[in-house]
């Protein structure tokens, strides 16, 4: 199995490798937490899935990876239809399950993860991390699991 670190009230924007996901809706719109701070960091990122969005070719089975160099990536997972809904626990599993069984293929073998669709989507990081730890914990890959302080 690969190892999974518990990173408590740590910034995954300060990592320079691995692959970053950034939770997100399917509407195009990067609001709040990670998503508009991804947005702010990184336009170009933000113009593409905003235009996949409007296009229909990004919804709640796509995962999409941008490189930002080799050995950087952001990963966009979604977790919701619409920013207004709540998150779908069983659309963080689906895409948790599809991105573990894509990782054998990727060069980025470290994953700084948050604790998708916990914020503004309302679920419980008690929920989300073993599914975390079930899919994305592969033998060689590390997984960096961010979260407040005392979850």
């Amino acid at each position: 199995m690969g190892e999974l670190i518990i990173r408590e009230d740590a910034d995954i924007w300060e990592n320079k490798s691995g692959m970053l996901l950034i939770p997100v809706n399917c509407v195009g719109v990067m609001g709040c937490g990670l998503a508009k701070e991804c947005r702010r960091r990184y336009p170009h990122v933000y113009r593409d899935y905003s235009k996949r969005c409007k296009e229909g070719s990004f919804n709640v089975n796509t995962l999409k990876l941008y490189l930002l160099s080799d050995d950087l990536g952001i990963l966009l997972i979604p977790t919701k239809s619409d920013w207004r809904n709540p998150s779908e626990i069983g659309w963080v599993e689906d895409n948790l399950r599809k991105l573990g069984d894509c990782l054998i293929r990727t060069p980025l073998t470290t994953l700084h993860v948050p604790p998708i669709g916990c914020g503004a989507g309302g679920l419980q990081i008690s929920a989300v991390r073993p599914l975390v730890e079930q899919y994305l914990c592969k033998p060689n890959v590390t997984v960096n699991f961010y979260q407040p302080y005392g979850n």
